[in-house]
């Protein structure tokens, strides 16, 4: 065994580095399967990172009589983290129906078990996301302050934080610090690296599922990254007129429910890598992705991202013919996706300012007038006011 390794993984846990650790302890354990020091360091890993039924799993063949005792006082936890992981779903499932404010207080909830069982990442974060999307952005740094050491060590946490004190110091054209507007948020989340958030479809890196897979006669449960939302809350059994309760649905209803999952599956993960694309300032290939993606699912929660970033890497490209046909495309959507997403505002601007540098003001003023009467304690009045006075300053000389 490589005991250099080892000894790092180790002081990364001390220094609660769980990220750390884990590159080092996963690779470790395939390499030496056998080793009961490093299966043992591992599972301790799952333990403080809040996923006991991991450790369980990887204690299975541990039989010294300290492993043993120790696995059974993790057993006596399993319940009180079942029932967690349904919360933390439940709010998932809020977040879904776009009750934000209710999931947050189930995600405060969730976090004052802190105090007698490490708990995931994954509840700090969605308490952090929540905050941001419900209005409640000038506390998050401070609750990032008073969180663990492990969670403030978490790369999902400590991007988060960045982001946040990034855009928290802005000061465009010398006005006042812009701060979160709503939905300021989404442009925030789904902008940066954080790409599996709250409102794409799950917060955080890992969902949790309930169901229970059998192992020494011992409930260990099941942990699956990302899955689609789909799989995350539909039912196990379907009841309808006709149809007893739990009664396997038939064939052509299975075959359009999985068509229709396979065509948001792909539509999302196209999505994503047009925004991954866009990240890397590769603007073509995250405009072809993103065009994909509309083709696959025009209408999703996603979609709206879609126009935009596609809007954003034509700019990028300098492609103007193309843009005044995606911004009447944007606005003509009927979607409720569309019609309250958070984009409105800044998509009108960029409009306003196209049209202005073409020579078209007739048609430009009308849209900042909007953005001053509908968005007036947001960034984009600022913008829009300084454009306004511009061209009324042209127009007198």
């Amino acid at each position: 065994m490589e005991i250099q390794s080892y000894n790092l993984a180790i002081q990364y846990l001390q220094a609660e580095r769980y990220e750390d650790a884990a590159l080092i302890l996963e690779t470790m354990i395939k390499e030496y399967p056998l080793c009961t020091d490093v299966s043992w360091a591992l599972g301790l890993l799952h333990v403080f990172s809040g996923f006991p039924q991991q450790a369980l799993k990887q204690w299975k063949n541990l039989q010294a009589a300290n492993h043993l005792s120790t696995r059974q006082m993790l057993e006596e936890k399993i319940p009180l983290y079942d029932e967690l992981y349904q919360n933390y779903n439940q709010a998932l499932h809020l977040i879904e129906a776009g009750e934000f404010h209710l999931a947050k207080n189930i995600f405060h909830n969730l976090l004052t078990f802190q105090a007698e069982i490490p708990l995931p990442v994954d509840f700090y974060h969605g308490y952090l996301l929540t905050l941001i999307v419900t209005g409640e952005d000038k506390g998050v740094l401070q609750e990032i302050n008073q969180m663990p050491l492990y969670v403030k060590n978490s790369s999902v946490i400590r991007e988060l934080k960045l982001l946040l004190e990034d855009y928290q110091s802005l000061e465009p054209n010398g006005v006042e610090k812009i701060l979160f507007k709503k939905g300021w948020s989404k442009r925030l989340i789904i902008g940066s690296s954080l790409v599996t958030s709250l409102l794409m479809g799950g917060v955080g890196l890992r969902v949790f599922n309930q169901q229970k897979e059998i192992s020494e006669s011992k409930p260990v449960f099941r942990q699956h990254e990302s899955p689609p939302k789909a799989e995350i809350f539909k039912k196990v059994t379907v009841g309808s007129k006709g149809q007893s309760e739990g009664q396997v649905k038939q064939p052509d209803s299975i075959d359009a429910n999985s068509r229709l999952e396979s065509s948001t599956k792909a539509g999302l993960s196209t999505y994503r890598e047009g925004l991954t694309a866009f990240r890397n300032r590769d603007y073509r290939a995250a405009a072809a992705q993103m065009e994909k993606s509309l083709s696959l699912e025009p209408n999703e929660y996603f979609s709206d991202d879609a126009m935009f970033f596609l809007i954003e890497s034509k700019q990028r490209l300098n492609e103007k013919e193309d843009i005044h046909f995606l911004y009447d495309r944007f606005f003509s959507q009927t979607s409720h996706h569309y019609v309250y997403s958070p984009y409105i505002d800044e998509l009108l601007l960029g409009k306003a300012k196209l049209l202005n540098e073409e020579g078209n003001t007739k048609d430009s003023l009308p849209l900042l007038e909007k953005i001053l009467t509908d968005y007036r304690q947001e960034w984009t009045s600022v913008e829009a006011m300084l454009l306004m006075n511009q061209i009324k300053a042209q127009d007198k000389s």
